[in-house]
């Protein structure tokens, strides 16, 4: 025996742009315009891969918020089980959904370009990178045939619409995030180096004159606070060191760079020539420790082993060319993990119409890296080791008249001042 269908009714008119916003009219929604001012390096499922279909996807949003949230709103808390707490109510955790949701479009006149960051000169094993690409902040992606490490592609020239939905009372942590992902942070790997770095006129900057007003004011009206207090995670209180003269965002990216680069490798700072040995102690300290290698050169620490740079974060990997008895290659790392990531981030601060951007130093206030360890040797280090007075005193010193302290963060943020950084105050 046949059937007919029914026809199906007419679905009732409902005010609301989505059917989230008609299950939820509470829920306030807010869009922007994002730009990306850097290059990409990854930020898909693939660590340092970009994905060719979502190249920028929500959940990795979603995570960058909820650091840049601990490091302002999330200053105001007492200690990590109040943080977990508060985060947790707005952000999501494993046994309850966040009540923010977070929906990113790309626009279709903008969706990325792929491009090679670097190419393979005839005959050689490791690439060079092509212009604009600061080899110092991007040497994991050179690539190197002989150890079939291909080079790496980035995504440039991306614009997308980030939409969000949250309960009314919650603006003020979703708008702290976003402000300091969107003018300090970024997408995709290496972003305290500055890649992947972002721009949205709605948050950024209105003139290169007024950073340090607009950043005032932002710490104020998003409650994070304005004293530097050490805790258990990062924060982001100090005002970023800014140099004052507007660049192309890829030059002023290069412009910070620049400065960490000459800081640790600099003909006179870092080095004694160009081509010359090394001013810091580290190496000579692993020549000391095993008695292995070239001659030490820094005596004043042969007795001390000392790691300065472990204060700029980690790992760090040391090359030993041809030095008898010495692996190629020897990690610095924390003792109980493999990583520690820099509290120091260089990236352009775009301004007003984002067609321009300021050199931008940040540091963050970020616990140190004590103890370390030498991978493959049976040595561990303690906060000794790291900063120390006598490391600012040796002939050559890169902390001497920067640091009484002996500390490379410190010393690295006067020789930023050195040349032609400072502080955005009001």
């Amino acid at each position: 025996m046949s059937r007919s269908l029914r026809t199906c009714p007419e679905a009732p008119a409902i005010e609301g742009n989505t059917a989230r916003d008609r299950c939820h009219p509470s829920l306030v929604t807010r869009a922007y315009t994002v730009e990306l001012i850097t290059p990409l390096f990854g930020g898909g499922a693939d660590p340092a891969v970009n994905d060719p279909v979502t190249l920028i996807r929500g959940s990795s949003v979603r995570g960058h918020l909820r650091f840049w949230w601990r490091a302002t709103r999330g200053a105001q808390c007492a200690g990590v089980p109040e943080l977990r707490e508060r985060e947790g109510a707005i952000w999501g955790t494993a046994a309850n959904p966040s009540p923010v949701s977070i929906e990113v479009e790309l626009d279709p006149s903008k969706p990325g370009r792929p491009e090679a960051c670097a190419v393979f000169p005839p005959g050689r094993n490791l690439s060079e990178f092509k212009p604009g690409y600061p080899r110092y902040a991007l040497f994991p992606y050179q690539g190197n045939q002989k150890k079939g490490k291909p080079i790496a592609l980035v995504a440039r020239d991306a614009r997308f619409v980030l939409t969000l939905r949250y309960p009314e009372e919650r603006e003020a942590e979703v708008n702290a995030a976003l402000w300091a992902w969107l003018n300090f942070g970024g997408i995709g790997a290496r972003t305290r180096r500055g890649c992947g770095a972002l721009y949205s006129k709605d948050f950024a900057p209105p003139t290169p004159d007024r950073v340090g007003a607009w950043y005032a004011a932002a710490r104020s009206a998003y409650g994070f606070p304005a004293t530097a207090r050490q805790l258990p995670w990062p924060t982001l209180t100090p005002p970023p060191l800014i140099q004052a003269v507007p660049h192309g965002h890829w030059d002023a990216w290069n412009a910070a760079v620049a400065a960490m680069q000459q800081f640790r490798q600099g003909a006179g700072v870092g080095r004694a020539s160009a081509r010359g040995h090394s001013l810091w102690p580290e190496a000579d300290s692993i020549r000391a420790l095993t008695g292995k290698g070239r001659p030490v050169a820094l005596k004043a620490v042969s007795g001390n082993p000392a790691f300065p740079r472990a204060r700029l974060g980690l790992p760090i990997i040391f090359h030993f060319k041809d030095e008898p008895g010495l692996a190629d290659d020897l990690d610095l790392l924390p003792l109980d993990t493999t990583r520690m990531a820099s509290p120091v981030i260089l990236r352009p601060l775009a301004f007003g119409d984002g067609s321009r951007s300021l050199p931008m130093i940040l540091r963050l206030v970020a616990p140190g890296p004590a103890p370390l360890r030498l991978k493959g040797l049976p040595h561990e280090f303690g906060s000794q080791h790291i900063s120390r007075p006598d490391l600012a005193t040796y002939p050559g010193s890169p902390l001497r008249n920067r640091s009484k302290a002996g500390s490379a963060l410190e010393a690295f943020l006067t020789f930023a001042r050195e040349q032609g950084f400072k502080h955005a105050t009001p």
